[in-house]
């Protein structure tokens, strides 16, 4: 994706969230790599598409892929929520940087079936 597709996203109202500079796995990569990669994001979105963004999403995002250190670097440099790739739902009082995601995809036959998919992976 280029930054112009970025750009026209954004103008078709679409919320745009950083994601780190080069796709790593903060699961593995620790300390002042990994606050250079959350950061980085951040500043290049603002630098590219003009917008300061509340949002991060790591990458791969199973539980596994995101360290409790790097959550807190989330947390620390102001962003508000950390959205991951793996299935569950999000409960009030659940924690905003740890918000688990269910992918929508085609191959959900029915909104129910959704919704039934959604209430088994709750935890």
């Amino acid at each position: 994706m280029s930054w112009d597709d970025v750009r026209d996203l954004r103008a078709r109202g679409f919320e745009i969230g950083a994601h780190t500079m080069n796709h790593v796995d903060l699961g593995a990569v620790h300390g002042a790599d990994a606050a250079r990669e959350i950061v980085g994001s951040r500043q290049r979105i603002r630098e590219e598409v003009g917008i300061h963004t509340p949002f991060f999403s790591y990458p791969f995002g199973r539980a596994d892929q995101m360290t409790e250190e790097n959550r807190g670097v989330v947390r620390q440099v102001g962003f508000e929520t950390c959205l991951s790739a793996y299935g569950g739902v999000v409960r009030p009082g659940g924690d905003p940087f740890d918000l688990k995601r269910i992918a929508v995809s085609p191959w959900y036959m029915s909104p129910y079936q959704f919704g039934f998919e959604a209430m088994l992976t709750g935890d």
